[in-house]
């Protein structure tokens, strides 16, 4: 149950109300159990069924943006040597080599050495 049904019920004066709205403060005493936050006592005092709604929504929604955080996949450890300074250093070197050996490589093949 959520306080949405507590806050429909207590509107239309349903005779399981109380019911709903017992189940409400359950779940949402349970939601922020362990968290440093004054306002679930004073809203469940005040039976502020809309504000725990409101929170509930909030604890959901940053719930679901932690899983996609977590879904994000890492770099391996050989990515991240070859963008770090040292790898994009290392990898400019080895280019320059590479264009330099074919420079010389078409050089003496276009050049033969005569006998």
């Amino acid at each position: 149950m959520d306080s949405g049904c507590c806050i429909d019920a207590s509107k239309s004066n349903d005779a399981n109300k109380d019911y709903y709205c017992q189940d409400a403060v359950a779940f949402y005493k349970d939601a922020f159990e362990g968290q440093p936050n004054s306002k679930v006592e004073e809203n469940i005092k005040r039976s502020a069924y809309g504000a725990m709604k409101v929170e509930i929504g909030v604890k959901l929604r940053a719930t679901a943006l932690e899983r996609i955080d977590q879904k994000t996949p890492k770099m391996n450890e050989i990515l991240t040597f070859m963008l770090s300074n040292i790898g994009m250093t290392l990898i400019c070197i080895v280019g320059i080599i590479a264009m330099l050996a074919t420079v010389f490589t078409t050089y003496r093949l276009s050049h033969p050495s005569q006998p």
